[in-house]
């Protein structure tokens, strides 16, 4: 809106407009009808930031002029103020449900006119610069979503194609749910010479700066793999920890981040018919027969800007049983909370009963039934933390 606001007149008695004229236009400019059909075809084609509306006219009155302005959306936002000889409180009402902002009686005081008109005109202006950013926030985040949705692609691109494992491992199949549109979860999963591993890592936070994290998490676990042939998944992952934090140059002083990961790596054998699991803050479900046990990875953490004692990260081994199935999960989804009006947190044990009683099922499946389980928990809930769960079955 210009500076300069377009107020239009509309009033039979021409005295009524000139002194109307007089008192806005230092200000603003003035247009002026006579009659309710001139107005109606002014205020469609100028546009005016406000209409002051005489009531009793011949032919069609103030009223319903006002509401025909009102029914057009081209005119139904442009405020009106009646300015009528018409005192009593019925006609101020019905001219207020009319659609009108304001109600002057006449004879008016031009100075009370003249800063009525001002407040409301600065009601369009406000009105008229939320829209416009508005318009201007919605473009950003237009552009934030469109970014986010390419970042996505890019993510979902870094992460491995589990049909590669087809032949070396019975069965895979993972469950990957970014809490956001990116996540700072990354998995994977591919040969190792002539084993398999099996990867999951839990970045801190979630998001954008999580995707940030799980792209150096994933580089640093493409260069500890390329440039070493070590299968002891505890030594993978102190690799990996030095590797991410040398990324981060976390080993310098006064380092920016100070960001850190769980993880835990699987390494199948075949040959041996063995699997050695490492974990730093995170667990292996291991599904047979008789259930679902937890083996527990070791307590601490890696990557970040402390110095963990890494030697206390310890290699399990566990004879592989032909149907076996092993799960790596991140706390997202343990940490789901729901349960109706208790509020509790889903927990390790309640997906070890979830996986056991869908275990003679295929392991897409299997996934599929957790999903709508973790759904159904949070109810009303919201999904907390970016949520991964990693399944194979290795004979």
């Amino acid at each position: 809106m210009q500076a300069r606001g377009i107020v239009l007149v509309v009033d039979d008695d021409p005295a009524n407009i000139m002194i109307l004229s007089q008192t806005l236009r230092p200000e603003h400019d003035v247009l002026f009808a006579t009659d309710a059909l001139k107005a109606l075809d002014i205020a469609f084609h100028r546009l005016p930031h406000l209409i002051l509306l005489d009531v009793m006219m011949p032919g069609m009155d103030g009223y319903e002029l006002c509401r025909r302005l009102k029914a057009d959306s081209v005119t139904a936002e442009i405020p009106v103020i009646f300015i009528t000889s018409l005192e009593d409180k019925e006609s101020e009402i019905k001219g207020l449900q009319c659609g009108a902002v304001d109600y002057i009686p006449k004879p008016f005081n031009p100075p009370v006119v003249r800063a009525r008109v001002h407040n409301h005109l600065e009601m369009v202006r406000a009105r008229i610069n939320l829209r416009r950013y508005n318009r201007q926030l919605e473009d950003a985040n237009r552009m934030v979503a469109a970014g986010l949705r390419y970042a996505s692609r890019i993510q979902g691109a870094m992460l491995p194609d589990l049909a590669d494992l087809q032949g070396a491992v019975a069965e895979t199949a993972v469950l990957w749910r970014p809490l956001d549109v990116v996540g700072g979860d990354y998995y994977w999963a591919g040969m190792h010479g002539d084993v398999s591993v099996f990867a999951l890592i839990d970045c801190t936070g979630h998001g954008v700066p999580g995707a940030f994290m799980a792209v150096v998490a994933a580089a640093s676990l493409a260069q500890v793999l390329r440039d070493s042939r070590n299968t002891d998944p505890a030594r993978i992952l102190a690799d990996l920890h030095q590797a991410f934090r040398n990324l981060l140059r976390q080993d310098q002083g006064g380092q920016a981040s100070d960001d850190g990961f769980d993880a835990a790596i699987c390494v199948v054998d075949p040959v041996r018919r063995q699997l050695a699991f490492a974990g730093a803050n995170m667990h292996l479900l291991m599904g047979e027969a008789e259930g679902v046990d937890l083996l527990r990875g070791d307590r601490i953490g890696c990557g970040d800007g402390g110095a963990p004692d890494l030697a206390r990260l310890s290699t399990r081994l566990v004879e592989l049983r032909p149907g076996a199935s092993f799960y790596l999960f991140s706390d997202g989804i343990t940490d789901n909370m729901g349960g109706g009006e208790r509020r509790q947190l889903f927990g390790w044990r309640r997906l070890a009963e979830q996986l056991a009683h869908h275990r003679a099922e295929l392991l897409p499946r299997q996934l599929d039934a957790l999903e709508s389980r973790l759904a159904q928990w949070r109810g009303a809930e919201p999904q907390r933390d970016d949520m991964t769960l990693l399944a194979f079955r290795p004979l």
